[in-house]
């Protein structure tokens, strides 16, 4: 995950970045769920995509469902 995703994961979710680089927004704590939750998302599917790499084939794909399953 690159800092360019994190920023905008973080717009997405309703925060906006100070001229400082410091985030803001979010009054409420919906926000930062929202925020969790793509972030855990984004890297649930890196973790899929690695299943799909290193194990080619069923072993692979069954690996990777069961990952994104947990995020649905």
């Amino acid at each position: 995950m690159t800092h360019d995703d994190v920023i905008e994961m973080a717009k997405k979710s309703g925060f906006w970045i100070n001229d400082d680089g410091s985030f803001s927004g979010g009054d409420d704590s919906h926000g930062l769920l929202v925020f969790a939750g793509l972030i855990a998302a984004f890297e649930a599917q890196e973790c899929a995509d690695l299943c799909l790499e290193l194990a080619p084939g069923e072993d692979g794909r069954l690996c990777a469902d069961a990952i994104l399953e947990r995020y649905k």
